[in-house]
């Protein structure tokens, strides 16, 4: 069981504190459970340091150990791996991506709602819930964002979904280079603008940034929205703004909190007490690398049921993934793969940050991010 992860770089925090420890104590409960038989699992872990240019060499040390699966966290890992998953018959499991990662349909599977269906989420929940009567104008919607697969996959989605709603305008793409840090510029644009949602599909540090410089001018946090991926950094957020700089803001994901007290998170922070052993990491980082390993360890196991632990291959593998269908996980919403989808959750929740915790939005009630499409629409705009 491979891994490519940053360990060292601007991601190293949640990768070594949260992802990488959850995944390896799920692996680890695998083992010591013989929850599959004949089967198991060995982790092998490669360093990108949040480097696209690293993605490959990490890649081509990984294969002289002949992975049959390959676990990574971000779009650009997905993006970068598509083609060599496929020459090598490697099926790679990720915990974000955008479409640009999965189509067309290949060797790679995306287990969250992906960076560019949530963008489609929130705005047919701003579509939902935004009263034009009453406020007498459209919602003004920002995306903010690096340049990267994490960052900017949404906003021509974003922009094209807006111009067939009446509800929603697309005033502004406040998009950066990968890296930076120092959001203050974009901060003190968006006092101008005075937007209505602001998602940031950003990591920690550059939305705190945001944030800290929003609110010094005065500008209500309400109307921002964290990504999922801007969460599962929290620590870092709130060592920088403290509670009460979250404190009623949103956030978007597929995945659920520990305030949600499924069976499913209880029995995935019973296996940190019991493997881990640390202080808890916020409950998305977790899942970043319980998610995907979880979707690994049941593809492994269609595989093993169907053609024998001993022929469990990379290509069995991949068409054991396919046969999830409305797989219930206990820790996110349902996942569905098959022969012409590689995106396995398209609905998003939204959560509420209240008093230290995040608490359901409508009592959970899901918003669909493939209705439309991402690809369905800039396929349309192209014509």
């Amino acid at each position: 069981m491979g891994t490519i992860m940053d360990m060292t770089g601007k991601m190293a925090e949640p990768t070594t504190k949260g992802v990488l420890p959850m995944s390896k104590a799920l692996y680890a409960w695998v083992n010591d459970t013989n929850y599959i038989p004949g089967i198991r699992i060995e982790v092998v872990s490669e360093d990108d340091r949040y480097d696209r240019a690293q993605i490959v060499t990490c890649y081509k040390r990984l294969q002289a150990k002949k992975p049959i699966a390959i676990q990574v966290y971000t779009g650009d890992n997905a993006e970068v791996l598509k083609p060599f998953a496929a020459r090598d018959m490697n099926p790679v499991v990720t915990y974000g991506g955008g479409t640009k990662a999965i189509e067309p349909p290949g060797w790679t599977f995306v287990t969250v709602c992906m960076y560019d269906c949530q963008v489609i989420a929130i705005l047919n929940w701003l579509n939902d819930t935004w009263d034009v009567g009453r406020m007498g104008r459209p919602a003004r919607y920002v995306h903010a964002g690096w340049d990267n697969a994490m960052g900017s996959t949404g906003v021509l989605p974003g922009e094209l979904y807006c111009a067939k709603l009446p509800t929603v305008d697309f005033v502004s793409a406040e998009i950066v280079p990968p890296g930076t840090m120092d959001m203050s510029t974009n901060a003190i644009r968006l006092k101008s603008i005075d937007p209505d949602v602001v998602w940031m599909a950003l990591i920690a540090p550059p939305a705190a940034s945001l944030l800290k410089t929003a609110k010094a001018q005065g500008m209500d946090l309400a109307p921002f929205i964290w990504g999922d991926y801007s969460v599962f950094m929290f620590n870092t957020v709130l060592r920088i703004l403290g509670e009460e700089g979250v404190d009623g803001s949103l956030h978007s994901t597929s995945y659920f909190h520990k305030s949600m007290n499924t069976p499913g998170t209880k029995r995935m922070f019973e296996l940190w007490d019991k493997y881990v052993k640390t202080d808890y990491w916020p409950t998305i980082g977790m899942m970043v690398g319980y998610n995907p390993a979880q979707t690994i360890v049941e593809g492994i196991k269609r595989a093993a049921e169907r053609v024998g632990p001993e022929k469990v291959d990379g290509v069995a593998v991949y068409e054991a993934l396919q046969t999830l269908k409305d797989w219930e996980t206990g820790t996110m919403l349902p996942l569905t793969f098959g022969p012409n989808r590689r995106d396995g959750c398209r609905l998003a929740m939204f959560y509420e940050r209240k008093g230290g915790e995040f608490i359901p939005v409508a009592g959970g009630k899901m918003y669909d991010g493939g209705t439309p499409h991402p690809k369905d629409l800039i396929a349309e705009s192209k014509k």
